[in-house]
């Protein structure tokens, strides 16, 4: 056994990631244990002694180390609903290209238009499938874009895609991490240009105003696959996206299964580890909320209600707009949900088609979403 001192900063030092990172390959390092020392320095425990080529690279693995970076509360896995355990658009979706479905999902489909391209369903115990419902075969697949405030903490670091990937009939499936240069939080919500180029650059496959950080493929079959991917974010990145998608057609019914989807700091493969689930609804509250049965009170007019106003549990990323809806009154006619006053912490609920009975007391079932 050996010890070795070096200074770390704290706020950057996750032991057990540390650990993970100086065994794994191409580091490859006998590391058993990491230790805080209580004066800014750590000791890095060998089970043998280290040759000078090995202290070397093991300097090297301390100062490249990125763990836990400062204000991120709720662990580092960059990917909120990884699990696919929150569906709260279930039944209200739409199934057109670039339409968000699974919470923080959207699906992508060759297509535009009034198209009816893809159906999406939750799987248990855990997981996300995404169906091709063309007429014929199609191409398609899911991304997830990630919030500039949560990527700016890792400009010029190290991040990981880890993922279980699952096909129908057996496909080859690409998978990628992409960056957003633009304006900050304003990405474009699909990054596909054109499905059938083979080049897997911006300006062919993808769009032109994205780089691609790092992409691969797995043939994947009806057995769960668990894949990896390795990129670094550059210090120019406002937004990050992960996206998977079926190399070629996939036919009618085709689907493609995700489950633990991870994008973790560092060049190490994590075990996947799920947020408790209190603090993952939160996190997809952020970006669509569902209401069911809110009372609003009682209709002073025949559209307004008196103090007819909802404040959101959590801040929204933007000002909502309505996926779906519908009031509920004890009296007269329900009308229709329309959006007013809608900003990030709150909106109010009005009747489009101005029939409400005055006393009638109003409830109301919506979905809202505030994505990018």
């Amino acid at each position: 056994m050996a010890t070795y001192n070096y200074t770390k900063n704290y706020a950057q030092l996750r032991e057990d990631l540390l650990v993970s990172e100086c065994v794994a390959a191409p580091n490859s390092l006998p590391v058993t244990d990491v230790q805080r020392v209580g004066d800014g320095t750590i000791n890095v425990i060998t089970s043998v002694a280290l040759s000078s080529p090995q202290q070397t690279t093991l300097a090297s693995a301390v100062a490249a180390h990125n763990g836990l970076p400062r204000g991120t509360p709720v662990g580092d896995n960059l990917i909120i609903n990884g699990g696919s355990t929150f569906f709260q658009r279930s039944g209200v979706y739409s199934q057109y290209d670039a339409q968000y479905g699974l919470d923080r999902w959207c699906h992508l489909g060759q297509g535009s238009g009034a198209l009816n391209l893809v159906s999406v369903s939750q799987l248990s115990p855990g997981g996300g499938r995404w169906t091709q419902i063309w007429t014929s075969s199609n191409r398609f697949g899911v991304a997830q874009i990630i919030d500039g405030n949560t990527v700016i903490g890792y400009r010029g670091n190290q991040l990981t895609l880890s993922a279980l990937v699952r096909s129908n009939p057996a496909f080859t499936v690409r998978y990628a991490i992409l960056e957003w240069p633009g304006t900050f939080n304003a990405p474009s919500r699909d990054p596909v240009n054109d499905w059938t180029n083979g080049t897997f650059s911006p300006g062919n496959f993808f769009i032109s105003t994205i780089s691609v950080l790092a992409q691969d493929s797995v043939a994947a079959t009806n057995l769960s696959q668990a894949v990896a991917l390795t990129c670094t974010v550059s210090n120019a990145a406002n937004n990050l996206y992960v996206i998977f998608w079926t190399d070629g057609l996939a036919p009618v019914n085709g689907f493609i299964e995700l489950d633990q989807v991870g994008l973790y700091p560092g060049a190490a493969v994590r075990d996947w580890t799920p947020r408790a689930y209190t603090v993952e609804e939160l996190l997809c509250r952020r970006y669509c909320l569902k209401l069911a049965t809110q009372d609003l009170g009682m209709a002073q007019q025949a559209s307004r209600v008196y103090q007819g106003g909802v404040m959101f549990p959590i801040s929204m990323l933007k000002a909502p707009t309505l996926v779906s809806g519908s009031f509920g009154v004890n009296a007269g006619s329900a009308g229709a949900v329309q959006l007013q006053n809608s900003s990030p912490t709150g909106v109010a609920f009005v009747n489009s088609t101005g029939n409400w009975t005055v006393g009638a007391l109003v409830s109301v079932s919506c979905v809202i979403e505030g994505e990018f």
